[in-house]
């Protein structure tokens, strides 16, 4: 496919585009939400951070068996299932609203959110193997992280401001807090029920999959590939340890209600703005087809991710925080893209499932157990500290590893 040419999808591809990306703006909606709503109400920079603890645990416990399920079953089934589990989840999560039950309660919520989101990931790549042409995987890539982030664009000041102005009051027992999260709730409930109708439109004759007996040794086998592979294993460890220390943003409802001081539909903006510039970026490389897939921008992007970082920590106008927001985003991006195309060329057809299921454990360590370290070294130290071990720490994480690297930095697509 000539780099220029815009990719055309057809209709089973677009349902599948359509049904991630309401997926998607359900689990931001309410990631923003309660991120704010949780440090309103407490004040606790510990439990905004044991939020992503929570969800850190769930995907991790579920990384042992997703990976062999979607390599063993129908990975459209799969799906199925795990939109169905989504769904149910947000309804529990409005009743448990409604009967304005311990905060105890919210983190059970999380724990199974991230559950179901991790068979999300593994079961998405292993369809896009059927149903995307080889030699459009690439360009591809782009336009499926652009879908990614497009929802976080959408999705959080939506929320926010539904929060802020549209609150069902006529429930007068409720606090008006409360009251404020039924109507951004109800909508994740209904878009999250939209993704899964959409999966009705998904139809394709899938490859056949090779007898793979669950056990033990089918997990074993995508933890020794990914060892036995060293760009691999260096690009996950890269990500791992670089933005487990530089989860800063975890901290933006600190930020937003203490420091900048904004209403939460601002911060809802806000928490858009990373994807907005990784948007950006997505569509830039999709259309132009730069030639960045190589291991030495992996390096340069995670030092501007760690500058932007340290930006971000000092900035004390909306404006400074916006810019430092918009690089850590598009940084964001061009790592995942730069990800994404290692591991489809890299990793065999077979061995699918399990290498994303592990990578999507390694990026969910490094973002919610960041998130949760950003949340204790706040308590520690204070909300700027914080940020600025962050990004000091990224700086040096990135320096050493890039002078240990033996594959990585010598990788090129």
């Amino acid at each position: 496919m000539p780099a220029h040419q815009p990719y055309k999808f057809t209709s089973i591809q677009r349902a599948f585009n359509f049904s991630r990306f309401f997926s998607l703006i359900t689990y931001y909606i309410q990631y923003a939400l309660f991120s704010h709503y949780i440090y309103t109400k407490t004040q606790s920079a510990t439990l905004l951070g044991l939020m992503s603890l929570t969800i850190f645990i769930s995907s991790f416990l579920s990384t042992f068996i997703s990976g062999v399920i979607v390599d063993k079953f129908s990975a459209l089934k799969i799906l199925y299932l795990s939109r169905s589990m989504q769904s149910t989840v947000y309804l529990l999560l409005l009743v448990i609203v409604l009967l304005d039950l311990p905060f105890m309660f919210y983190y059970i919520i999380f724990f199974l959110l991230g559950i179901a989101y991790q068979f999300d990931v593994p079961a998405e790549n292993s369809i896009i193997a059927d149903i995307i042409p080889e030699e459009a995987v690439k360009k591809y890539s782009s336009i499926r992280i652009f879908i990614f982030y497009s929802s976080q664009v959408v999705g959080p000041p939506l929320g926010m401001f539904l929060y802020d102005h549209m609150g069902f009051t006529f429930f007068k027992s409720l606090s008006t807090q409360n009251q404020s999260l039924l109507t951004p709730l109800f909508l994740c409930l209904v878009s999250n029920l939209f993704s899964l109708y959409l999966l009705h439109f998904i139809k394709f004759k899938p490859r056949p999959k090779p007898y793979l007996p669950f056990n033990f040794q089918s997990l074993k086998e995508g933890f020794q590939y990914v060892l036995k592979h060293r760009v691999i294993f260096e690009a996950m460890t890269l990500d791992l340890f670089a933005v487990f220390l530089g989860g800063s943003v975890t901290l933006l409802p600190i930020f937003a209600h203490d420091i900048l001081k904004v209403s939460p539909t601002v911060y809802g903006i806000l928490s858009a703005t990373p994807s907005i510039g990784a948007s950006i970026v997505c569509l830039v490389i999709a259309r132009y087809q730069f030639a960045i897939h190589s291991g030495n921008r992996f390096y340069q992007t995670y030092i501007i991710f760690a500058i932007a970082t340290l930006l971000f920590a000092l900035s004390k106008t909306i404006f400074l925080t916006f810019i430092a927001l918009i690089i850590i985003g598009s940084t964001g991006a061009l790592m995942r893209i730069l990800r994404t195309v290692l591991y489809q060329e890299k990793v065999p057809r077979e061995l699918r499932g399990r290498v994303f299921s592990i990578s999507s454990s390694f990026l969910s360590c490094s973002n919610q157990l960041g998130g949760f370290e950003s949340g204790m070294t706040a308590k520690w130290f204070g909300a700027i500290p914080a940020c600025i071990i962050g990004g000091v720490g990224t700086l040096i994480v990135t320096a050493l590893h890039y002078k240990k690297s033996k594959d990585l930095k010598h990788y090129h697509s």
